[in-house]
């Protein structure tokens, strides 16, 4: 889907049915899995060779995928709201939120954010909830590594 830019501006049109899509349980999952994958193909846009000029313009800018970021905190804010529950399907969708939340802490989505603020953000709740998890710890971990590593004063 992302590479149908001869399609007209999949981005877009992905933001804009966004809320569409998250008033259905099957929407959240491939909206999870879209968001997910959305940064990785901006940040692996440099390194494919098959990758058209009109993909490189509509994927190329980070800042045209960042500034999208409060749109997806929120739609993962919301999805973590669910409480924590020995499901194995909830646990699943933990998974994938944390997943998702690791992309875009990858493409700098946090990187406006004053580290002063960063510890009062809803999601980092989320992330501190996932270490109690067997299941999510491994990626909760990852998410906060992310975090320190992009957030480190440098002196």
């Amino acid at each position: 889907m992302f590479h149908a830019v001869e399609h007209g501006k999949p981005i877009e049109k992905l933001f804009c049915s966004l809320q569409s899509l998250e008033n259905h349980d099957e929407g959240n999952i491939a909206v999870l899995e879209m968001l997910t994958v959305l940064p990785e193909v901006v940040e692996d846009q440099n390194a494919d060779y098959r990758t058209s000029s009109a993909q490189r313009r509509e994927y190329g800018q980070e800042e045209q995928l960042l500034s999208h970021t409060s749109v997806v905190l929120e739609f993962l804010h919301r999805q973590s709201d669910m409480s924590f529950d020995s499901s194995i399907q909830l646990q699943g969708r933990h998974r994938k939120i944390l997943r998702c939340l690791l992309s875009w802490v990858r493409a700098g989505c946090f990187s406006e954010i004053p580290p002063s603020s960063l510890a009062g953000h809803p999601l980092l709740g989320f992330v501190f909830n996932s270490l109690q998890v067997s299941s999510s710890f491994d990626l909760a971990i990852e998410v906060l590594t992310e975090l320190v590593s992009r957030h480190e004063v440098k002196d």
